[in-house]
């Protein structure tokens, strides 16, 4: 079995991130992304350990995924992929405590690191969520946020730019008028 009942707090506590829902959330989609057979290992880690043994290929950098002897070396070798193998736009998403409201770069960031981790399928799944892959869209955490965008662009930048119209409008008639003749 892959993981084990209360893992991702395990995996949190011993990473030294927050046991935030948005960090549930992530390592549980991550570990559903990436479902894997190897004993001890929710998130596909593939960091040695002494007495782990290789499970299956990761597909990577010719890397093998493990099988841990227990949970805590589960949890131990993800700290020490996570920092040892240098992995810093995870692990400043995971201690910023909520991956999925990053900026767009700092998201793409992460993505890279997810791939480069061998998770390619959560890596999709995290970018849809995150940013719009093809630039333009609404990121889904930002959803209900849309309603008060669409009431400001209403109430201010509407009535603002009817009124930049009117004036250019008024001075373009004003122009005309002075005009003697006009040549159309």
């Amino acid at each position: 079995m892959a993981t084990w009942s209360g893992w991702v707090g395990d995996v949190l506590a011993r990473a030294g991130v927050p046991n935030t829902q948005e960090n549930v959330k992530f390592m549980t989609g991550w570990s559903a992304a990436n479902p894997t057979n190897c004993k001890n290992n929710p998130v596909n880690i593939s960091w040695p350990l002494p007495g782990s043994t290789n499970c299956e290929p990761l597909g990577i950098r010719a890397l093998n995924m493990q099988n841990y002897t227990t949970h805590a070396q589960g949890a131990s070798a993800f700290d020490q992929q996570l920092r040892q193998d240098n992995y810093t736009h995870l692990i400043a998403a995971l201690s910023y405590g909520h991956p999925y409201d990053l900026a767009d770069a700092d998201a793409k960031n992460v993505v890279a690191d997810l791939i480069r981790w061998g998770s390619p399928e959560f890596s999709n799944a995290y970018a849809q969520q995150t940013y719009a892959s093809t630039g333009t869209g609404i990121k889904a955490p930002k959803l209900h946020g849309g309603w008060a965008d669409l009431r400001h662009s209403f109430n201010h930048v509407m009535p603002a730019s009817i009124q930049a119209s009117e004036k250019q409008t008024n001075a373009a008639l004003r122009t005309l008028q002075k005009a003697r003749r006009v040549k159309l």
